[in-house]
């Protein structure tokens, strides 16, 4: 924890982080649980050394996502690898997860901002970062991890999300989970890393 003056808006921040998470980029448009899969799977238990077709091969149980790799060596992006995904159940089929009962928290339209804050915020605080469903109105589903916040002496709060997809940055609290990335996307599921 460190504590910081911000000169542009005049307040203290204290800002708390999870050290070591860094995120893997998804190669496909519908891998990014498999590489918030191998992103936790590397962080939590590196001496696996999974690699993203694997990640997909053991969650989609196919087995042909490692013969055709990509430009970057880490899927093929056919249509049998590049598939949506639950994340929760890709975590658990390559045993990311130390407590495997654990299920992700379903949030709904009415669960209050200051409910997830505390889910965030205590899960950061204890030296895990937290995964989070993003869905953009029913269209499509996003997968990002929170691993890191701050707290502003006016009282606002900012997240760090790592994202596979999009430039990772911080975001207002009330933005990440009611218009992430500007499009809509709204936070609707969060997942813990006992």
């Amino acid at each position: 924890m460190r504590i910081r003056l911000d000169p542009m808006r005049i307040r203290v921040a204290i800002t708390t982080t999870v050290p070591g998470f860094t995120m893997q980029l998804q190669p496909c448009d519908s891998l990014c649980w498999a590489a918030v899969t191998l992103s936790v799977n590397l962080w939590r238990k590196p001496q696996l050394a999974l690699t993203m077709c694997t990640v997909v091969q053991d969650s989609l149980g196919v087995t042909d996502c490692c013969s055709e790799l990509n430009a970057v060596g880490s899927c093929a992006c056919n249509e049998d690898c590049n598939q949506d995904f639950v994340l929760f159940n890709a975590l658990q089929a390559v045993n990311a997860l130390e407590h495997t009962g654990v299920a992700p928290n379903m949030l709904t339209g009415t669960t209050e901002a200051g409910t997830i804050w505390s889910s965030i915020q205590s899960e950061i605080d204890q030296g895990r970062v937290i995964c989070c469903k993003i869905d953009f109105g029913g269209v499509s589903n996003h997968y990002v991890v929170v691993w890191s916040y701050t707290t502003y002496s006016n009282g606002s709060i900012t997240v760090a999300v790592q994202d596979p997809l999009y430039p990772s940055q911080s975001w207002e609290l009330d933005q990440f989970l009611n218009n992430y990335n500007g499009c809509g996307g709204v936070c609707c599921e969060l997942t813990t890393i006992m």
